[in-house]
Order: structure tokens, then sequence, then C-alpha cells
């Protein structure tokens, strides 16, 4: 498995550099102040070993959280990456009795990160997790519903809505108890 997404990332980083000849896993590229030339950064934002209907529901997430920040912060950009550790939270929490919380942030997303992309630093600056088991189908009503759970908590908006965070990941993991979803910021 470990192999397949190695293979994966590589095609991935192949065709992502294809349009530019920046290093995606520089880690000065990464955090690239938002004033300068995003020309000169490769970005790669696409759903990372994730099934159709997850990469739908995280998209709208991302969607839907830069709605909320519009006019009040600057839109983040959806890292795949970050997505990749907000996944493998919302997996873990879907798939072990007990373990719906925040233990081992940041830490344990960030090992996540450079295990799985080594070479890349990412410090994470907050992390909102939600779960309903209200049998939503549809990717977009189920991403509002989730947007609308963190909205309507101050200490979730507030992680929404921090100013000087440019990335945004999320994760979402089905599972008979229900539907959870992980965002991180950083």
């Amino acid at each position: 498995m470990k192999r397949l997404s190695l293979i994966t990332f590589t095609i991935l980083l192949i065709l992502g550099c294809q349009r530019s000849n920046a290093n995606p896993l520089d880690p000065n590229l990464r955090n690239a102040p938002e004033n300068e030339d995003s020309t000169a950064y490769t970005r790669l934002t696409s759903c990372y070993e994730g099934d159709e209907w997850v990469c739908a529901v995280e998209a709208a997430i991302v969607e839907k959280t830069n709605q909320k920040r519009a006019g009040i912060v600057a839109a983040l950009t959806h890292s795949f990456e970050a997505s990749y550790a907000a996944r493998v939270h919302s997996l873990h929490m879907a798939s072990v009795d007990d373990s719906f919380n925040h233990n081992g942030f940041p830490d344990s997303r960030e090992l996540t990160i450079k295990q799985e992309f080594p070479g890349l630093k990412i410090s994470m600056r907050g992390e909102n997790i939600a779960m309903f088991s209200n049998g939503l189908t549809d990717p977009e009503d189920a991403a509002e519903e989730f947007v609308q759970m963190w909205w309507n908590s101050k200490g979730h908006r507030d992680n929404m809505l921090r100013d000087g965070i440019h990335y945004i990941g999320v994760g979402v993991a089905r599972s008979p108890k229900g539907i959870y979803a992980t965002q991180l910021f950083h």
C-alpha cells in the first residue's frame, strides 16, 4: 500500500512539475507569502487517495469555508498534503471507539505529513473536527452540515477565520457510526 502511495504521489509530482520547474516539495515554496507572484509556486491541490464521494465533500468544505471567509480574510488554498493528514485523523476517529478528539494535534498530523511526504514541513495552526450520523448522501449537503456546525461554534469559527493562515486541508471518512470530518489550517 505504501508503495502504491509513493507511485501515485510520484505520478502527481511529475504531472505537476510539467507545468513548472519549481519543486512542489520545497518547504520554502509551500509557505510563500500571498503577495508574491503565485505563478512561481507549484501547489498540488488534487484530492489524494480518496474516493469520489469523499473528494467531493472535502472540496465542497473548502469552498464553503472560503465563502464564510469572504470579505473578512483571504481565501485559503486547498492543500492535498494537509487533507491527507486530516483524512488519516478522520479515518482513525471513524474506526476506533472513543477517539473523537483532538489528541495528538498538531504533532501527529505533522508526523503523518512528514512520513507520507518526506522533506515537506508544515506547521499546523488550527484543527476542527465534527461528526454527524443523519445519513446525508449528497456531498454538497454533507459539506454544508459540517461547515454550519463549525460556524455555529465560536472556537471552530475562530479557526475558520484565523488571519495569517494560507492553506486548508480537509479529510472526510465514513463508517457505520457516521461521517467524520477534520479541517487542518496552516
